[in-house]
């Protein structure tokens, strides 16, 4: 597979020139030092979930969107401010993670960035970027995972709607 030109990154961390490879682990087992990086902005995007909440991403089912495992109210207080960085797909080789190869690419070296998208939370940029949001229970969440995208359940969610005050 031949790496895209142009790759993105999400992130809670402002003000990057460059991204600096991390330790990372697959499996509990220590990989490497590594950024990560996507052709895909919309995950890019959906990956700037706050920490502690289990996802369920899909950019392309027939319309992109997540589903969190949290109740709306806790996610939105926990939510911060989210940067998409662009970069160059140069220095970024096929990830090590199995089963993403498509979506995922890695570089163990620091990645200059080429520009900068900053939303004031993850909710605003999914928004923004046409994901549809929804937030589901423990039970639900488990039923979107053993049944992987059944046509009755994905039917069944509820799309989040933002509430603005006044």
């Amino acid at each position: 597979m031949q790496i895209p030109a142009t790759l993105y990154h999400g992130s809670t961390v402002s003000n990057l020139t460059s991204l600096i490879p991390q330790r990372t682990l697959s499996k509990d087992i220590f990989i490497g030092n590594f950024v990560f990086a996507t052709a895909d902005k919309l995950l890019a995007v959906m990956y700037t979930a706050p920490k502690g909440y289990a996802v369920i991403m899909n950019s392309d089912y027939p319309k992109p969107y997540i589903i969190i495992n949290a109740r709306a109210i806790s996610y939105v207080e926990s939510d911060v401010p989210v940067f998409i960085y662009k970069m160059s797909g140069m220095p970024f080789k096929l990830t090590p993670h199995l089963e993403l190869e498509v979506h995922e690419f890695v570089s163990a070296n620091e990645v200059s960035v080429d520009l900068v998208e900053s939303h004031e939370s993850s909710i605003e940029a999914y928004v923004k970027n046409g994901i549809t949001i929804y937030f589901v229970d423990d039970d639900t969440f488990k039923k979107v995972i053993l049944v992987k995208q059944d046509k009755v359940i994905m039917d069944s969610l509820v799309p989040y709607v933002i509430h603005k005050a006044g």
